[in-house]
């Protein structure tokens, strides 16, 4: 690839897409998750076990918008796990995983093939880095380092002895 060219990684969210580094992707899986850690927010779904550690599992969509979707009404196509590396800042684990449909789709990206969009009305800015379009696919680009700290942010309140 030329040096102005990256890969990425777009997976598919049913009424969304998320466009990713393929570096933060280390795998996809279709594995069960177990539940969420006790008064966990909305969007962390469960917990999944990868590679020995227990890695928390959101839903992107429960924490990006501010509309209140009844999780009974979501029904994922091909459920599939997407484990991400962490930035390493927040997290113990070093990973987290987003629930989503079906397996990413590699894509090759340059400045020309990336058009800038406007945030959704919807879309919480501190969760959103940029919305993009490539060729037809309007994308989603999430602030992993925000979600990281908002998993922390929860994690340090069940970690406080009482």
């Amino acid at each position: 690839m030329a040096g102005n060219e990256f890969y990425g990684a777009l997976l598919n969210l049913g009424q969304d897409s998320l466009l990713l580094p393929n570096l933060a992707v280390a795998e996809v899986i279709s594995a069960h998750a177990d539940a969420a850690p006790s008064g966990a927010p909305r969007w962390w779904v469960g917990m999944v076990d990868w590679n020995g550690q227990r890695v928390p599992l959101i839903r992107f969509e429960w924490l990006n918008t501010a509309a209140d979707t009844d999780p009974a009404q979501v029904e994922r196509r091909k459920p599939r796990i997407a484990v991400l590396n962490s930035t390493g800042q927040h997290l113990e684990s070093a990973q987290l995983a987003i629930e989503c449909d079906g397996y990413p789709h590699l894509v090759a990206l340059n400045r020309s093939a990336m058009i800038a969009e406007p945030l959704r009305d919807t879309d919480q800015d501190n969760q959103v880095l940029a919305r993009v379009r490539l060729a037809n696919t309007l994308a989603c680009v999430p602030d992993l380092a925000a979600i990281e700290r908002e998993i922390s942010r929860f994690e340090s309140t069940q970690a406080t002895p009482a």
